[in-house]
């Protein structure tokens, strides 16, 4: 039994020479594209803190936001409660995260004169580690 294909805009069917009958869709051909040019992606600035002194270490984060939006950083998480789920590696203490517009950005934030007196603030009253990684 053969059974056809219709097209409903064209209602064009032709056998093709395997004997079957075949619609012939008209539709536009969507083929990936490939990138050229380097497109600029999120970098994210990552602190995993240690608070030693939680009322000196106010004065950094009231300090340190206003700096890092200057430069395009929007703070996604800031302390908030974590849930770990496997701690092979390292286990977080207050975890927090800046989206920068790219990872050029967030090395200009992260190495600012503005922002080098608040860094000694928080060097002062916590343990710290920081890291930039880029986005996808």
């Amino acid at each position: 039994m053969r059974k056809a294909l219709r097209n409903t805009k064209t209602k064009h069917i032709k056998k093709t020479p395997l004997g079957c009958f075949r619609a012939f869709l008209h539709y536009e051909c969507k083929l990936p594209t490939i990138r050229t040019v380097k497109e600029k992606m999120s970098a994210y600035v990552i602190v995993d803190t240690k608070i030693n002194d939680p009322e000196a270490y106010e004065t950094y984060k009231t300090q340190a936001k206003p700096i890092a939006e200057s430069y395009g950083g929007i703070y996604r998480t800031r302390g908030g409660e974590t849930d770990v789920l496997e701690a092979d590696l390292w286990t977080p203490t207050r975890i927090v995260v800046v989206e920068f517009p790219d990872m050029q950005a967030a090395r200009n934030f992260a190495n600012s004169p503005e922002y080098a007196p608040v860094k000694a603030i928080r060097h002062a009253n916590a343990n710290c580690t920081l890291i930039i990684v880029d986005g996808v």
